[in-house]
């Protein structure tokens, strides 16, 4: 089937030019901000027909794309950078996020901003790694093993971190060959959006911008989103699925892929623990710790969400983390923002509330919300059954244990179905090691935070409830053999005896 670009309307992304959705008669969404509940938004949901769309542009770009010289990708995501650190860009994006999806200006400025630029920057060295190998064989042949695109990727990016988590799951992808097309959140469609200007305000400016079709973008309405989603993993022109989000959504798109026999990289949920030893720096362990659970709400798998602390520091270590959470304000202007919807806020207090009549004890926080908005809590005594320690609150919360061995941390900090990140605080460097081979997180850090001091070049292979897979180059690449035999060497048959 042949579709023809639809006139302008209200923009879906298709590489570097704006359309409109195919099917006129579809009903607008509203989009308000969970914060103020001012209308941000109003682009209208893709209908089956734009998502054809847009995987057949994609599908079509896949060919010259696939062998665009890696100069000329490392070129465009030094001049996107660029565009991204301008006053113009990064102004629009911290508005937009903050409108859209509730985001304090400060989160999304370090997160969608400055990390991402130096992601765009750092990701210019990307292109050339895609490398194959020579292999031994015998009989005097030679083999070959290349590493080429897999050709459509659809990536389905959430909101909680619009910009930074879009591009450093979809930047990869792009670096390797693959076409792209990109199912927004419904939640912050045009903050997602802005990758798309941000590549083509590149071309415009310095004549290195992604081709038509490489990068496009698909807004889907929350009703049709298991339809529409599942139309395009059934699509034989998508060759990968790659989810950012919840355990819970991640499964149904997992067995959505199975369907067809498709690959996932699933990046999921996250209960991170930070183990505090006896030896600890107990101030700064405190500040990094409530840093840790409560930035940008807690609405972050890597934030901090479990605190697991030996017998020795304990008092003095909850004392610290008390007074620091109790200082700490929601609201409009503060480095705190809101939760994404007041229903999101009601399961955060209701997780909460269920810890304290479980018999757990709440040294902060009211147990209540204001419509989105709900304070920082902190909780001693929830235990493995609890759902405040079991599942991800996605919120300003920290669950206290207390323990009395290193054998007890572990035991606690692996109480868990995800694997995502971990901290560990001590002054024994060599006792670190030893423990973080133990603890079953993908990422341990050793007295940072557990978002870390930085992600660059680490692992992101994740395991249980935290998903699988990984987002590097390599994810995105398929692997060919090539065997070389010399023209006229004489080989044996074994179905003829001469």
């Amino acid at each position: 089937m042949t579709l023809l670009a639809p006139p302008l309307l209200s923009p879906l992304r298709i590489g570097k030019r704006m359309s409109s959705c195919i099917s006129l008669a579809t009903a607008f969404n509203e989009i308000r901000s969970p914060s103020t509940r001012k209308l941000v938004r109003v682009p209208p949901p893709a209908a089956a027909a734009d998502c054809l769309y847009a995987i057949e542009s994609a599908g079509k770009a896949f060919t010259s794309w696939s062998s665009t010289t890696p100069s000329f990708k490392a070129d465009i995501f030094r001049k996107a950078a660029d565009v991204l650190g301008s006053p113009e860009f990064s102004k629009q994006n911290v508005r937009g996020e903050g409108d859209e999806a509730g985001m304090a200006g400060y989160w999304a400025s370090l997160v969608d901003v400055k990390a991402t630029k130096e992601l765009l920057v750092q990701s210019a060295t990307l292109p050339y790694e895609v490398a194959g190998d020579v292999l031994p064989s015998d009989m005097g042949s030679d083999a070959f093993a290349y590493k080429r695109p897999m050709g459509v990727i659809l990536f389905i990016i959430p909101w909680n971190a619009p910009l930074g988590i879009l591009m450093s799951s979809v930047v990869p992808a792009l670096a390797a060959g693959n076409a792209v097309v990109l199912c927004t959140s419904e939640q912050s469609p045009a903050c997602q959006q802005l990758a798309g200007d941000i590549f083509k305000e590149a071309s415009r400016q310095h004549f290195a911008g992604l081709p038509d079709g490489v990068l496009n973008t698909v807004h889907v309405s929350k009703e049709d989103a298991t339809a529409r989603v599942s139309e395009m993993i059934a699509h034989p022109a998508v060759r990968k699925i790659a989810f950012v989000g919840s355990d819970l959504v991640g499964k149904i798109v997992a067995a959505e892929a199975a369907k067809h026999l498709k690959p996932c990289a699933l990046e999921l949920g996250g209960k991170a623990p930070a183990v505090i030893l006896d030896d600890a720096n107990v101030e700064a362990a405190a500040r990094a710790v409530v840093s840790g659970a409560m930035i940008s709400n807690g609405q972050s798998c890597l934030c901090t969400k479990r605190a697991i602390v030996q017998r020795g520091i304990a008092n003095e270590f909850i004392r610290r983390v008390k007074a620091i959470a109790l200082r700490l304000k929601v609201g409009g202007g503060c480095k705190m923002s809101c939760s994404s919807s007041e229903a999101a806020a009601e399961n955060i207090v209701s997780m909460v509330n269920d810890a304290v009549n479980g018999g757990a004890c709440l040294l902060a926080g009211d147990m209540k919300h204001d419509g989105p908005w709900v304070q920082p809590h902190v909780v001693l005594g929830a235990k493995p059954g609890d759902r405040l320690w079991d599942r991800e609150s996605f919120g300003p919360v920290l669950a206290f244990a207390v323990v009395d061995t290193v054998e007890d941390a572990i035991t606690m900090a692996n109480a868990t179905s995800y694997s995502s990140n971990a901290s560990i605080w001590t002054e024994d460097v060599g006792a670190a090691l030893q423990l973080s081979r133990r603890i079953t997180s993908c990422r341990v850090w050793v007295n940072p935070s557990t978002l870390g001091a930085d992600n660059g070049g680490s692992p992101s292979a994740f395991g249980g409830s935290s998903g699988y897979g990984s987002f590097d180059i390599d994810t995105f690449l398929d692997s060919q053999l090539v065997c070389l035999s010399p023209s006229g060497q004489e080989r044996r048959f074994f179905l003829f005896d001469d």
